[in-house]
């Protein structure tokens, strides 16, 4: 279960560096509102357990850390 305050680290592709942040909200509808070392604030639908990968592999997405 991801609660309140749980580090996430985004990794948006080779070209953009990693992001961290934390779980800022957990909302009624199921996603989690993120907040980012850079400012950055994102409403997200699915975060990602340590090093899992996405069906074809790629390690992009949302993940705890």
């Amino acid at each position: 279960m991801i609660e309140v305050g749980a580090k996430v680290r985004a990794t948006y592709g080779a070209m953009f560096p990693t992001v961290d942040g934390f779980v800022a909200k957990c909302n009624a509808d199921g996603s989690y509102t993120v907040m980012f070392e850079d400012g950055a604030v994102e409403r997200v639908e699915e975060i990602k357990n340590v090093g899992e990968r996405t069906a074809n592999g790629s390690p992009i997405g949302i993940h705890l850390v």
